[in-house]
């Protein structure tokens, strides 16, 4: 029966919040803003706006901050003396820095740069709509509840009605005044609501 303290609406503290739409609309605020903060899906959408907005900030420091290289060389050269002489080493170093900010590379920068701020647009696109799928599916759900409850109360009050039916038409049918066909729709009608 709807009073199982298995079923989730036998609870009284579930019922209070759903029977009636003051109640319903402040308790689907709570169920939304909850399934908001804990979806896995729009924490892994943040996840995916965080990383391209670190990429969109790398390409575009990437047209001002230098291409930095380092290099080094040794060279050794023994020069003989054909002479018979010593012979004689000679070594060259050389160590270097380079820093390069190329101007033009074909348009490579701006476009790698316009690819990043779209991505960091379409993330918080899709995080936008999944938010509103998930507060769309809660709220129907809050709302398939509340139907379901007034349904049940209203299954209640017709089962109520029918067996007060029952009992009527059974004491008349004793009494001789109604017929058995009356007690067979009656009793039939109780089987039905149950």
């Amino acid at each position: 029966t709807l009073s199982n303290p298995a079923l989730l609406i036998s609870d009284q503290r579930i019922l209070s919040r759903i029977d009636n739409p003051l109640s319903l609309q402040s308790f689907t605020g709570l169920l939304v803003a909850k399934g908001i903060d804990q979806s896995p899906e729009l924490k892994q959408i943040e996840y995916t706006i965080s990383i391209n907005e670190r990429l969109r900030k790398s390409s575009l420091r990437d047209f001002w901050i230098p291409d930095l290289s380092l290099y080094a060389s040794l060279t050794s050269t023994l020069d003989e003396d054909r002479t018979g002489g010593i012979p004689r080493e000679s070594s060259d170093w050389l160590v270097g820095i380079e820093a390069s900010i190329p101007i033009f590379e074909g348009g490579t920068r701006v476009s790698e740069y316009r690819q990043n701020v779209l991505a960091v647009r379409e993330s918080e696109a899709q995080y936008s709509d999944t938010k509103n799928d998930i507060e769309e599916n809660v709220r129907n759900l809050a709302e398939s509840a509340h139907a379901s409850y007034l349904s049940i109360q209203l299954s209640k009050d017709a089962e109520e009605a029918i067996q007060k039916n029952y009992d009527l038409v059974s004491d008349s049918y004793a009494q001789g005044t109604a017929s058995i066909l009356d007690l067979l729709d009656s009793q039939e009608a109780l089987f039905d609501a149950r």
